[in-house]
């Protein structure tokens, strides 16, 4: 746990979480617009998404520590690269190729990955609480590289980000990274024996991605959790502007800003702990549901305080995606396939997540208001909560498949 902790820390934090202190120093630098510095952020989410497929199977069958650290080195390679770049197409190249294929490769999917071949009753608990470092990087690194970039300059920071990056993460995954519990003797759950639950099992390789894009459960899910932090994504983007609509001054707005930070990594623990208790589908209405009820307030122009209290009720609600989906694509799927499923639930989950944005703008624009794009969401709020009703997953230990699950090849 520890492991996946660090590996999405350093992984997010050293590229997400530091991206918007960057934009403002190399647009006076490199003299790039405002749209060109943001569509950086997009060159990293599509690149992340679209190798999904790909390495879900290399971390399925491959060497899962080999696959992190070369990852962690090829990140900090291309941060290094990037600090030398002198047009912004040698940024985008370097950013996409280099730091956006490192980053995924030791990020969210293999830690998730391997969180699921170790955990099986408390799966979703330890990627909830794995899952903070993501939240984490989001504190630590703003401040830091606020301080690195004013002291000495982008450029350096960059170097400095790339040397943490090495530093930080290369040992711990070298030390403590291990695929499979069987492969040093032990069984998941820290059980002395294999446990009697129910365990989906792989078909050949060649046919296993072929078996998964044929299940019906595989697709609802994709659904599901690709509306859900569209959602979210929309309102991380437009929450200063919307709350400046509201009369809310920035510094206040801030103050929002990190709440809903806080509640969501505060999410993450209690859904993790929750979906290894209850029926998952329960657990996912739940966090729909707290979704809705505060966009709802979020929507009836609150003041400073209504605002807050929303924010940190989505954020906590907001804060179930992650341990909820690794805890049903590991139910549904069962270890053997866990990174294969995640991957390829990679790149059709990326839609609604770069739509969302965009469109939120490109209505407010055209209405000067932020409530029809937001009201909006409440049909994705609703979507997802259909289609989580027709899903059948076994609970966390169940000893029986669940009902719509596939026959064996």
């Amino acid at each position: 746990m520890t492991a996946a902790y660090v590996a999405q820390a350093v992984a997010i934090g050293s590229t997400l979480s530091a991206y918007g202190l960057f934009i403002a120093p190399i647009e006076a630098d490199l003299g790039a617009t405002r749209a060109q510095t943001n569509f950086g952020i997009t060159i990293l989410m599509v690149v992340a998404a679209g190798i999904g497929p790909l390495l879900g199977r290399a971390i399925d069958r491959g060497p899962a520590r080999a696959i992190m650290l070369g990852g962690v080195l090829l990140t900090a390679a291309g941060l290094a690269a990037l600090s030398q770049a002198t047009s912004l197409v040698g940024l985008a190249l370097v950013l996409g190729l280099m730091v956006g294929v490192g980053h995924a490769a030791f990020g969210p999917l293999p830690a998730m990955t391997l969180l699921a071949n170790w955990f099986h009753a408390r799966r979703g608990t330890a990627i909830g609480i794995a899952a903070t470092g993501t939240t984490s990087a989001g504190f630590v690194m703003p401040p830091l590289v606020a301080f690195l970039i004013s002291s000495y300059g982008w450029r350096v920071t960059l170097l400095c980000i790339a040397a943490g990056c090495v530093a930080v993460a290369a040992p711990v995954i070298g030390k403590w990274v291990v695929k499979r519990p069987e492969e040093i003797g032990q069984f998941p759950d820290g059980r002395e024996r294999p446990a009697p639950v129910f365990e989906p099992q792989a078909p050949a390789s060649k046919a296993a991605s072929s078996q998964l894009l044929r299940d019906s459960r595989f697709w609802r899910m994709a659904a599901v959790f690709g509306l859900m932090p569209g959602a979210s994504l929309a309102l991380i983007a437009n929450l200063v502007p919307y709350a400046a609509d509201l009369g809310i001054p920035y510094a206040r707005a801030a103050v929002i800003m990190s709440c809903f930070a806080l509640f969501t990594s505060l999410g993450k623990v209690l859904f993790g702990l929750l979906v290894d208790r209850i029926d998952m589908r329960a657990a996912l209405w739940l966090s729909l549901g707290l979704q809705a009820t505060a966009w709802l307030g979020m929507l009836s122009g609150p003041g400073f305080w209504g605002f807050l209290a929303a924010a940190v009720l989505f954020g906590t609600g907001a804060g179930a995606v992650m341990p909820i989906q690794g805890a049903m694509l590991g139910a549904a799927f069962g270890r053997a396939m866990f990174g294969r499923a995640m991957g390829l639930m990679s790149p059709l989950t990326l839609v609604p997540l770069a739509l969302s944005p965009p469109l939120v703008g490109w209505f407010y624009d055209r209405t000067g208001s932020y409530t029809a794009p937001l009201s909006g969401f409440l049909a994705f709020f609703a979507l997802a909560a259909l289609l989580t009703g027709s899903l059948r997953i076994p609970r966390a230990g169940s000893l029986t498949p669940p009902q719509d699950a596939p026959a064996d090849p």
